[in-house]
């Protein structure tokens, strides 16, 4: 976080940020890599449903003469699977498949032996080569890490971060900082001239993180590295509000180790942002505050949905 800002001497404030979207539940349409899948195993011909259990949205495909079934391009989130009176419901995250079973062998008991479960894990998605990693809110929550997207993509195994001058870059596999790709929604938001920098939203407004290391394909070019995708907060069919404040002090902060180790006569025309940078990190003085005010909920129930986040930073 240090190396991102940009700090003065007494009070500075930093620019509010915003983030409001609005979908229709029945005609979303998102890019590729930040959408789902449920597939698997149903009687022969049997019609299975799906409903989002905060959206409302439903949709229903047939199972083949195999008894397979799919549904592709779902946004993320809690599903309710049914067919021939048999219901699952699963999750769906960002870039996954999920699979499951509602042949009628499915639901039999062994003997007087029941097993219930609430926090299922996902199996492994079978039908994909990707290396890749889905950080949830949930996880985040209960994880001691860094209120920024570097820091939870460090998370993922074979991540590193990189030198202080790369900013919250991070090396994936041992590729260069420079290499890799970052979305928000499916939208390319990565720096295209030096790929070190990306576009973020607030942190609070993140709902999952998918953090690719190997095997994705084509639809992520210009990645030699790897590739973080986040996907934010949405509206749903329930009202939600949240208020939070974040409070970093300046006295719980590592001292800056290469502003005592490297020279500050550095010519400012030659090397101008090294020089400013140096400047600022041997005269920091900051107690950090970040104020967030959350709300989503339905416009149209089922149809149309809200959900906005306002940010204030003070750095002081």
């Amino acid at each position: 976080m240090a190396s991102k800002s940009i700090i003065n001497r007494g009070l500075k404030r930093t620019a509010l940020s915003m983030a409001l979207g609005m979908a229709f539940a029945s005609t979303i349409a998102l890019a590729q890599s930040a959408v789902g899948s449920i597939y698997g195993d149903a009687a022969q011909g049997a019609a299975v449903t799906i409903e989002n259990v905060n959206t409302g949205i439903t949709r229903q495909v047939t199972a083949d003469s195999s008894g397979r079934f799919n549904f592709s391009q779902l946004p993320p989130g809690r599903y309710k699977v049914t067919a021939n009176g048999v219901t699952r419901e699963v999750s769906v995250s960002v870039g996954t498949g999920t699979n499951i079973n509602l042949t009628a062998a499915s639901t039999a008991t062994l003997g007087s032996v029941q097993v219930v479960g609430t926090g299922v894990v996902n199996a492994i998605d079978v039908s994909s080569v990707e290396s890749s990693t889905v950080i949830t809110e949930e996880m985040v929550d209960r994880l001691p890490v860094g209120r920024n997207v570097s820091s939870v993509a460090l998370l993922a195994p074979g991540t590193t971060r990189s030198d202080p001058f790369g900013g919250n870059a991070i090396s994936f596999g041992g590729a260069s900082a420079a290499e890799n790709a970052y979305y928000i929604n499916g939208f390319n938001v990565t720096n295209i001239r030096s790929g070190l920098a990306y576009n973020e939203v607030p942190f609070e407004g993140i709902a999952e993180t998918q953090v690719k290391t190997g095997g994705y394909g084509a639809e992520f070019g210009r990645s030699l590295g790897g590739v973080t995708s986040v996907i934010t907060k949405r509206g749903t069919n329930d009202w939600k509000f949240s208020l939070g404040i974040t409070w970093a002090p300046d006295s719980l902060r590592e001292d800056p180790y290469y502003a005592n180790n490297i020279s500050t006569d550095v010519d400012p025309d030659k090397y101008p942002q090294t020089r400013d940078w140096i400047l600022k990190q041997a005269n920091h003085t900051r107690d950090q505050f970040i104020w967030t005010a959350a709300a989503g909920g339905p416009i149209i129930k089922d149809r149309l949905f809200i959900y906005a986040l306002y940010e204030k930073n003070d750095l002081e």
